[in-house]
């Protein structure tokens, strides 16, 4: 993530004769997945390019790839249906020119940002082995909150932002959280007139009326 590595594919999988096939590959952290109203492409949101991809899987244009949405103003996660007819999408924090999050800052120089994803990995992994040998529940814990970026993740401005874009990729709305009252929102999921939101890291399940 840090190194935003093109190792990202997109397969799909036959649960019938378990054969598996790629759709894309070469993406940076490919996340969300959702299936046009249509059913003749998928949308992917990338989250490390801030941007959406229209993924063709019918049609004429079978196996292209196109820019949904770009220059997004947060890292997109998990994309549902809303009831309009488009797409709601969770982002983690919102980022703008004078409140930069931590991957903007890291990429201005790319060595160190290289540097510090690797001593990350390495120093986070030891850990994890080292709490699988030493039988301490509290550094287990430790362990794994540091290998999964939880202390990352607490430098992020506390923003949550949730955008609808129309079926062609257009901005429709957007709902803030500038307090951080709500915020790395991960899932999106309209129901009767409120949008349910979801969180890799909350343990809580927020709510807001349409």
């Amino acid at each position: 993530m840090f190194e935003n590595e093109a190792g990202g594919r997109v397969i799909r999988y036959n649960i019938h004769s378990g054969e598996t096939e790629i759709l894309a590959k070469g993406l940076h952290f490919p996340n969300g997945v959702q299936l046009s109203n249509d059913g003749s492409f998928l949308l992917v949101c990338e989250i490390m390019n801030r941007r959406i991809l229209r993924l063709f899987i019918k049609g004429e244009k079978k196996g292209k790839i196109e820019i949904f949405a770009d220059a997004l103003p947060a890292e997109p996660d998990n994309i549902r249906k809303s009831s309009g007819g488009g797409y709601w999408v969770g982002f983690t924090s919102a980022r703008n020119s004078t409140n930069p999050l931590l991957p903007d800052r890291l990429s201005l120089y790319p060595n160190l940002k290289r540097f510090y994803g690797r001593i990350h990995t390495f120093f986070c992994s030891l850990l994890v082995k080292l709490s699988e040998i030493i039988d301490n529940c509290s550094f287990r814990s430790v362990a794994y909150k540091l290998n999964r970026g939880d202390y990352i993740l607490s430098m992020f401005p506390r923003h949550g932002i949730v955008i609808e874009f129309s079926e062609n990729g257009q901005i429709l709305r957007s709902f803030h959280s500038p307090d951080g009252r709500i915020s790395d929102l991960s899932e999106v999921q309209e129901h009767e007139g409120y949008l349910y939101l979801g969180s890799f890291v909350n343990r809580y399940l927020g709510r807001l009326r349409l």
